[in-house]
């Protein structure tokens, strides 16, 4: 019997929060713009779903793209931030509030109704250039949830944990002009509880996921990387879809 979550980026940018960290120095950064905040400045992305086979090989399983764009600059729950609006066929309008603290990225996160994870409103930390590692959200990160597996209704209770270290320099390509990416690698550490409505038998369900994301100082995050995951349980087969963002080009507005 396989079961399928269908978790997007998003979905990874929820799972974030205040951050411990551990700091070293990055002078190239220092006045280093994190996300662009002109008005009109838009982005334009192209979005992978990816299924991962028995070999491990992940297959594509559809395609899409969407677009993001500023709209203002505004305070939100206590920030002076901006507003970006992302649109796309898969999720229609989006709306996201970003600021920027020296050489971090904070986004405010309110969370999907339809995702099995189901954390609180927020600010999350979504880059640290001055950081080697930190713990993105507190050291206990409670799951509570409902969720149907086979169209039978269970509940999610558990903890989550992550750390997020930056692993290194990328080269990449966007719009035929080469660009150097830092690299934040999250590992995200779930210790879950599946109990089944109908029956009352509850299963442990252990797992680790990978997310990675791909930053371009003055341009902002260039690619988004989550790792898909199969695994056998009690229950079943449990699968994350494995997902990816990439950039295909963007106008930067003075």
């Amino acid at each position: 019997m396989n079961y399928i979550i269908y978790v997007s980026f998003i979905l990874i940018l929820i799972i974030s929060g205040c951050s411990e960290s551990t700091n070293t120095i990055d002078s190239d950064t220092k006045d280093a713009i994190m996300l662009p905040s002109t008005v009109g400045t838009y982005w334009i992305n192209t979005n992978v779903v990816t299924n991962l086979p028995p070999d491990n090989s992940p297959i594509e399983s559809r395609r899409y793209q969407d677009s993001v764009y500023v709209v203002s600059n505004e305070e939100y729950m206590g920030k002076l931030t901006t507003k970006f609006v992302r649109n796309s066929k898969e999720f229609g309008n989006e709306t996201k509030y970003y600021y920027q603290n020296g050489t971090e990225l904070h986004e405010f996160s309110e969370g999907l109704p339809r995702s099995f994870i189901l954390l609180n409103k927020h600010w999350i930390k979504l880059v640290d250039y001055k950081s080697n590692s930190w713990k993105p959200f507190p050291d206990t990160m409670f799951v509570n949830s409902i969720e149907y597996f086979n169209d039978k209704p269970a509940l999610s209770n558990g903890t989550l944990k992550a750390m997020t270290v930056k692993s290194g320099s990328v080269s990449v390509t966007i719009d035929e002009k080469n660009y150097t990416a830092t690299e934040f690698t999250t590992t995200f550490a779930f210790d879950l509880s599946i109990t089944f409505v109908q029956t009352g038998i509850t299963y442990p369900l252990k797992f680790n996921v990978l997310e990675k994301i791909l930053h371009v100082k003055d341009l902002g995050i260039v690619s988004t990387v989550f790792d898909g995951l199969d695994l056998n349980t009690g229950f079943g087969k449990f699968s994350f879809l494995g997902f990816q963002t990439t950039l295909l080009r963007f106008k930067i507005n003075p």
